[in-house]
């Protein structure tokens, strides 16, 4: 007895002592049977609900699913599906096949159940589609949707029947089909440390941390051009600053004059010009008392060019030259 209690509770809404009844919405009044005094060969449709003694199903639950098997066929014959029959469940001959096995969940809307197969996993529903009468199993959960429900008037199993008991041969689904991926060999961004060591059928492979990127992130490289583009504009500005700093000295030099008065009676006159672009001033002396004589200023070439005088009271005046010949 406390084992039966302990099944009743990992089941959930199914009792395995109770029998239920398999109805869809798309057909209204009608549920799940498998004919008259077993005249269908285990084969299953939609007939008028309460017509039936097989339209009753007992949900036996083992081994995280349920075996379904029909009030006419009593616990020989179980629900399912074969390698070679996947598309139309039918009564067969008991055991513990992954095509015997099912899994009845909870509808995301909560109104009913949807129907799954061991062997065809839970991406495939037992469903009716459109005005089919045959339940068959689909890759869509339109008309998938179970509205299962106790029947009380069945009654319950005959105690001691087969009905009653586990399945020999329980077949576990493949591991590749429940559990996550295989490890690979592949360093992924996942690892923390620098080794992480991934045990494969028994044998031990140590996988090691990828190398560091050598390419620059999208801020590294903003952040150069950036500092490129500052240097070039800084280079622009000193280029010009000594540009215009050299023209207005040639500006200067091209304009400037200087003289120099030594004590009277001896006047030096110092004259300071630019003979040529990009040559140094060329100085001319001249020492005179005659402040009224012609004077001359002498290039580089000794050739006279216009200069000016200096007159009796030291000023000067444009367009005198110094003597030609002071025999």
């Amino acid at each position: 007895m406390g084992g039966e209690l302990a099944r009743r509770q990992v089941v959930g809404d199914f009792d395995y002592k109770q029998y239920y009844v398999f109805l869809n919405p798309s057909q209204s009044n009608k549920s799940i049977s498998s004919g008259s005094f077993k005249n269908t060969a285990g084969a299953i449709k939609m007939t008028a609900f309460g017509s039936l003694s097989s339209e009753n199903w007992q949900l036996y639950y083992q081994g995280g699913r349920y075996f379904i098997r029909n009030y006419d066929y009593d616990g020989d014959m179980q629900l399912g599906l074969t390698v070679d029959s996947r598309s139309e469940p039918k009564l067969m001959k008991r055991s513990g096949a992954l095509g015997q096995q099912w899994t009845l969940a909870k509808s995301l809307d909560g109104k009913g159940y949807t129907v799954t197969n061991g062997l065809l996993g839970n991406g495939t529903y037992l469903a009716l589609s459109g005005m089919n009468l045959v339940p068959a199993m689909q890759p869509s959960n339109a008309g998938a949707v179970w509205d299962i429900q106790i029947n009380l008037s069945a009654g319950s199993p005959r105690s001691g029947s087969t009905m009653l008991t586990d399945v020999a041969d329980f077949e576990v689904a493949p591991v590749s089909s429940t559990s996550s991926p295989a490890p690979s060999t592949t360093p992924t961004s996942t690892l923390s440390s620098s080794t992480s060591s991934t045990s494969v059928n028994g044998a031990q492979s140590t996988i090691a941390p990828p190398p560091p990127s050598s390419s620059l992130s999208t801020g590294a490289i903003a952040g150069i051009a950036c500092a490129g583009a500052a240097v070039v504009i800084m280079l622009a500005i000193l280029v010009w600053f000594f540009l215009k700093r050299r023209r207005d000295e040639k500006t200067k030099r091209a304009a400037r004059v200087t003289m120099l008065h030594e004590a009277p009676g001896a006047t030096k006159v110092v004259y300071a010009h630019i003979a040529e672009a990009n040559s140094e001033p060329m100085l001319f002396e001249a020492q005179h008392k005659n402040y009224g004589a012609q004077a001359y200023e002498l290039d580089g070439a000794g050739a006279s060019t216009g200069a000016s005088r200096v007159d009796e009271k030291g000023r000067i005046v444009k367009g005198a030259i110094w003597p030609q010949s002071h025999g």
